[in-house]
This record gives structure tokens, C-alpha cells and sequence, in this order.
């Protein structure tokens, strides 16, 4: 599998829009505050992390880890 930087952040750009757009849009949402760990992560984990994590394909290609809010 090989990873191309430029599209990894153009992803990522992406579902961070979308997360925005979806917490904006509907007032239920706005109300509550976004938590990293509890909506997130768990989108990282199931479609990003295998790949960004060091040692992956992805982390050696862009340097971007997504394990924790930190990296």
C-alpha cells in the first residue's frame, strides 16, 4: 500500500470539515462539546491509525501519527 502525503491531508482536511459541518448544523449538537476520545479517536482508529502509526506505511510516508490527540 503505498501513501501520497498531499492526499493523506486532503482527507483528513475532509473529515475534519465534515465532523465541523455535522457539529454546526444540527443544535442538538452544538450544545454538547466534541470529545477527542469519545468522537474521534474512534473514526481514527477504525479507518487511520493502522496505517499512521509509527512503524506504518503511512507514518513513513507523511510522519503523521494518529494514535492520540497529542500526535
Amino acid at each position: 500500500m503505498t501513501c501520497i502525503k498531499r492526499s493523506h491531508y486532503l482527507v483528513l482536511a475532509i473529515v475534519t470539515t465534515t465532523l465541523q459541518s455535522a457539529i454546526w448544523s444540527a443544535p442538538a449538537y452544538a450544545a454538547q462539546q466534541v470529545s477527542f476520545k469519545l468522537d474521534v479517536l474512534p473514526i481514527l482508529e477504525n479507518h487511520c491509525v493502522k496505517c499512521h502509526q509509527p512503524g506504518g506505511p503511512g507514518y513513513e510516508a507523511s510522519g503523521l501519527d494518529l494514535r492520540t490527540y497529542a500526535s
